[in-house]
Order: structure tokens, then C-alpha cells, then sequence
């Protein structure tokens, strides 16, 4: 079985903010019954995105942003 996901999180601000960094807990946890043939990511304002695994072995990606200069975070 195949199943395709589309996910948009969006905030909206009223003027400029800076952001900290984001945990983004988007991909599922892979297993003998589960495979994900393919995963991206995008976010605006652009960020540098840090893969890693939780302490439950789930996938995370952190995502740091630039300056505080953004009105619309979207993933």
C-alpha cells in the first residue's frame, strides 16, 4: 500500500519576528512494515536543517532560522 502526505504548518505575524529554533516531528518512524520511499522538506523563510533521532528513535529535524526579519513561517 502507498499513501502520500501533504502537510503545510503556517504562522502569520503582523510585522517582522525572529524565530528559535524549530523540532519539526514530520517523518514517520520507519520499521520491518513501514517504508518511506521518499520525504522533503521545505520552509520559508529558508532555514539550516539538523536531522536527528529522539530518544523514542523518531526522526526530528531542527530547523534554525536567520535573522528576525520574517512575517510568514511556513513548513
Amino acid at each position: 500500500m502507498k499513501i502520500a502526505v501533504d502537510h503545510l504548518t503556517e504562522y502569520r505575524y503582523e510585522r517582522p519576528v525572529g524565530f528559535g529554533e524549530h523540532s519539526l516531528y514530520l517523518r514517520p518512524r520507519e520499521s520491518q512494515t513501514v517504508h518511506v520511499a521518499s520525504f522533503s522538506l521545505d520552509c520559508a523563510p529558508l532555514a539550516k536543517i539538523r536531522w536527528m533521532r529522539d530518544c523514542f528513535n523518531n526522526v526530528v529535524a531542527v530547523a534554525s532560522f536567520g535573522r528576525a526579519e520574517a512575517s510568514l513561517l511556513s513548513f
